[in-house]
């Protein structure tokens, strides 16, 4: 028993997370409400709930992993002794110690949520279609429907409700249309009950005070922003300072009144007129609260607190980006990711560090540039040395070495060269390292040059190539390269909206004349191909808009593949990892082409509308981008809007094609429903087969006479009480006269 003991405590630190877990990674930083309860502040941001204790001065973020069944969170309230909030896609939960409980009614009805307010002992959102109040339980379910308000007095039916606000009598609505308002005391059922209000301007924020409301307008040149009605006369700010200024929202703090929005903060003095609050950032603010006497306000670049006169910045410990769309994983362990319309993010050490255009200020003229592009970042790869390449768009192609130099190749001192009519603008859409040859090869993207794709060394310039293909003479159709993947014999290129490229190696990489090229297009799904991936027998598959197809190049092959039904047919991108195990990301889901049993597993997240309940996992978001596997520990990364899932297999690390004992179906998915066990073979006809889990409890013995003289072994992936096991890695041991033969398997379960 003590050889077994050091095996598992091996293992397990390896592995550090348990085979099936998932690690969500979203952008916490845009805040749409904020609200003090109990010892801390809520931050409700576009990336989930930042939880912030200001005696610890300690935040920490709440995900889908936390029980909120969406990531943008658009309201806050606290009601009694309970927090509640409310997300865009619907989702409606509160706080039960330190998970949510969350009511989906919303969500599967397609109507979003977009304020939510506490107002006596009800509560009441603003959505999509009007206005829905809850009733509110301290049972097992935390909140229910209770009534639906789609008809606004005169306002059209199902119109869209943007924020709201109430007092002890009245409650009102901000539209597109104007205010609409009614006594709390009437029946909101009745149109009639409602007033209305007409704007030539949209309504950006409402906040009920003092017998009436203070509203705010989408701003126009020149014209007021702010204005005050009880629902009769209607007083308008004439503060000229505060014309066309972007605000949403009102609150008091310490009795002074504040307006926030796009535009900052501003206090209201006694004169009447508003005075700016410094920010030590310059962020529009969003929302404020009062915690122990201070204010906590919401910003663009996470939360802040007021003091002495100045708003500080509290930034949270997440990526920034509107979306994820590329990844690339470095030897020291540090990830690189492209935040759409921002930059380039790291996470080492488990900090985030942002590379974005308002983190690189210089004025060094090569910094400028780098300063300029890097929020055009389109693809990135790291080579050997850890050289990070990232491909820009419109910038050439930029080179950040290990010890944090960084280089710039366009048309000045490189072969690149710029499009049609913008000589300057050099654009390279797709970019790898070459790890079979130590090259990096770097696509031209509708160069002048006519320049499709070359290979260089990367520990020099990208002056002169090892290698070069060109668009026309050597077969290539276009040089509108979007996509490329290398392996031991090939490169494969996407070309935009005309199918896939094969380029066949010959034996000397820098002489062409023995290379054959193929062009794939008509067999596709779709000549929209997005990404290309071979896997070990250099097989590629092709994600495309349209499905997923396979090329077998040794017969010139295209093979349509069938994907689950409950996933979309807009395949972004696909991946391949040391096991050929097929991961594809979709703008509707993911999946998994197990290559043991050639079953394909849908992969959606558990606020998913059109998925069986074994389908659903904690993937946060369904809307993806891309898909990468972390080569050094089997790491899956569905990157996606707003938000990454990080999925873990429990494979990749070093000895895992070592073991004697072979299971398969290797990840072994449990669901209690399609597949149900999982056969063990290599096992000594004299031994008993041993399951353990990873922190070295014994689960499971079968014995030999159990299996009688077969060296193949079903597992049910249930225990010895016979009941279904967690999802992490198991190690198998089955000692024999013979020695031990070892093992191990990755059991995820998909039906919870």
């Amino acid at each position: 028993m003590k050889h077994f003991l050091i095996l598992i405590i091996l293992l397990s630190s390896v592995f550090g997370q348990l085979a099936g877990s998932w690690r969500t990674y979203a952008d916490a930083h845009y805040t749409n409400a904020i609200a003090s309860f109990g010892d801390e502040v809520f931050v409700g941001t576009k990336g989930g709930l930042i939880r912030y204790n200001p005696a610890l001065e300690r935040s920490t973020v709440m995900t889908n992993l936390d029980g909120l069944g969406g990531l943008d969170i658009t309201g806050l309230a606290v009601l009694g002794d309970k927090l509640f909030y409310c997300a865009s896609n619907g989702s409606i939960g509160r706080l039960e110690g330190n998970r949510f409980r969350t009511n989906s009614d919303l969500v599967r009805s397609n109507i979003s949520a977009n304020d939510l307010i506490a107002s006596g002992e009800n509560l009441f959102v603003a959505t999509s279609v009007g206005i829905s109040k809850l009733n509110i339980f301290s049972g097992t379910d935390p909140i229910e429907i209770a009534e639906n308000y789609t008809k606004l007095g005169s306002f059209d039916r199902n119109i869209a409700v943007t924020a709201i606000s109430a007092d002890d009598s009245l409650i009102w609505a901000a539209t597109a249309s104007g205010l609409a308002f009614a006594r709390l005391s009437d029946n909101l059922f009745v149109p009639g009950g409602w007033r209305n209000m007409s704007t030539s301007r949209p309504v950006n924020g409402v906040f009920a005070d003092s017998g009436g409301v203070w509203f705010a307008l989408e701003p126009i040149s020149g014209q007021p922003s702010i204005f005050w009605t009880d629902g009769t006369i209607v007083d308008t700010l004439t503060d000229s300072y505060m014309f066309n200024r972007i605000i949403d929202d009102f609150f008091y703090f310490n009795n002074e009144f504040y307006a926030a929005g796009g535009s900052g903060l501003f206090k209201h003095r006694p004169n009447g007129t508003f005075a700016p609050v410094r920010l030590s950032e310059h962020w529009a603010v969003h929302g404020g609260t009062s915690h122990d006497g201070e204010l906590f306000v919401g910003m663009e670049v996470g939360f802040g607190v007021l003091r002495e006169d100045t708003v500080r910045v509290i930034s949270p410990n997440t990526p920034s980006g509107t979306g994820f769309s590329d990844v690339a994983f470095a030897p020291d362990g540090a990830v690189w990711l492209i935040a759409r319309n921002l930059g380039v993010m790291r996470l080492e050490n488990d900090r985030w560090e942002a590379f974005s255009d308002w983190t690189i200020s210089t004025s060094d003229s090569l910094m400028a540039i780098v300063e300029r592009g890097i929020f055009t970042a389109y693809s990135i790869d790291i080579d050997a040395t850890g050289a990070l390449w990232v491909g820009t768009n419109g910038y050439g192609v930029f080179r950040r070495a290990s010890d944090g130099e960084w280089q710039v190749f366009n048309e000045t001192n490189s072969v690149l060269r710029g499009i049609t009519g913008a000589p300057s603008v050099v654009v390279c859409r797709a970019l790898a390292y070459d790890p079979f040859r130590d090259l990096i090869w770097v696509t031209n993207f509708y160069a002048t040059s006519a320049l499709a794709v070359a290979a260089f060394s990367p520990y020099g310039g990208l002056d002169s190539p090892v290698v070069s293909y060109y668009s026309g003479s050597t077969g290539i159709t276009s040089n509108n390269i979007h996509g490329i993947a290398v392996d031991e014999s090939r490169v494969w290129l996407v070309i935009k909206d005309e199918g896939v490229v094969e380029i066949a190696l010959g034996s000397n990489i820098a002489e062409t004349s023995d290379d054959r090229i193929y062009a794939y297009r008509d067999a596709l799904p779709s000549s929209s191909v997005f990404q290309i991936a071979s896997d070990s027998e250099g097989r590629a598959w092709i994600a495309a808009d349209g499905g997923v197809a396979t090329i077998e190049p040794s017969l010139g092959i295209v093979l349509q593949r069938t994907i689950p039904d409950h996933i979309s047919l807009g395949v972004a991108d696909v991946a391949i990892d040391e096991w050929d195990n097929v991961w594809i990301a979709t703008d509707d889901g993911a999946a998994m082409f197990r290559s043991s049993d050639t079953t394909w597993h849908a992969i959606k997240s558990r606020l998913s509308t059109n998925a069986d309940s074994h389908e659903m996992t904690d993937l946060p978001v369904d809307y993806l981008y891309s898909v990468k596997v972390n080569p050094a520990n089997g790491e899956v990364w569905f990157m996606g809007e707003g938000a990454i899932g990080v999925l873990t297999t429990g494979f990749g690390s070093e000895g895992d094609k070592l073991s004697d004992l072979i299971s398969a179906p290797n990840p072994f998915i449990w669901d209690g429903w399609a597949t149900t066990s999982v056969i063990i073979s290599g096992v000594p006809a004299d031994a008993d087969l041993n399951i353990f889990s990873a922190d070295g409890g014994l689960v499971r013995t079968i014995t030999s006479a159990e299996k009688g003289p077969t060296a193949a072994v079903e597992w049910d992936g249930r225990n010895t009480a016979g009941k279904p096991v967690a999802s992490g890695v198991y190690i198998l041991i089955a000692p024999s006269s013979r020695g031990i033969a070892r093992g191990k398997i990755a059991l995820i379960r998909n039906d919870l």
